[in-house]
């Protein structure tokens, strides 16, 4: 009976612990409470400065677009890189906006139905506007520039095949593709002139049937 009643000491110095616990607990969530709301009145710092919403439409009934990139230019306006449904391939086309600050329509850029596959993201150079797409029919890679205006300047073939992403790598691009000749994928640094200054091939490893998943991916 003396360990048990012991034990029942125990039991009530715990639950005076809990409440003097509970208590404590009661005040903390005041407080959390009351900054969580000082918090929720003060101004969001990443608001963004320019709102609105645009709906661009097409003469054509059948066009459909899939916005994959957006940009704002040293204009205050916005690029807006898109893919298109092709009827002719199962790549996806690639079509780009020029937009003002308000979001009002200044230039679009339509590219032949030869030129798939827009890698997935802008590249800021040079004041200009990179990127990286695919020839449709001999699969090769190929660098677009777009002025700030929306102008499209000369394309810049490179001597990979299957582009996968991009990035800026200081004054050049880093480009990671895919070889199907050799199964591998390459890592590329990429000047804007085309060139292939330095690449290094990763293999996919052992396997016969790899080359349709990936095509799928495209």
């Amino acid at each position: 009976f003396r360990i048990i009643f012991k034990g029942m000491d125990k039991i009530k110095n715990h639950n005076s612990v809990l409440k003097i616990s509970l208590k404590y607990s009661y005040w903390i969530c005041i407080w959390l409470f009351l900054g969580l709301l000082k918090g929720c009145n003060e101004p969001n710092d990443t608001e963004p400065s320019v709102n609105f919403l645009k709906i661009y439409d097409d003469t054509r009934f059948n066009a459909s677009y899939i916005p994959i990139d957006i940009i704002q230019t040293s204009d205050e306006g916005f690029l807006i890189l898109s893919g298109t449904r092709l009827e002719s391939s199962d790549f996806i086309g690639v079509y780009v906006l020029k937009v003002d600050k308000d979001g009002n329509f200044v230039n679009h850029i339509t590219f032949p139905e030869t030129v798939v596959h827009p890698v997935a993201n802008w590249l800021l150079l040079n004041d200009t506007y990179y990127f990286f797409a695919m020839n449709a029919t001999n699969l090769s890679v190929e660098l677009y520039g777009v002025s700030q205006g929306g102008n499209l300047l000369d394309p810049v073939p490179v001597n990979m095949t299957y582009p996968l992403h991009a990035s800026v790598d200081e004054n050049n691009f880093l480009l990671l593709s895919f070889d199907n000749n050799s199964k591998s994928s390459i890592l590329s640094v990429v000047t804007p002139e085309g060139n292939i200054q330095n690449s290094r091939g990763f293999t996919i490893g052992p396997g016969d049937d790899i080359e349709e998943p990936i095509i799928d991916h495209f």
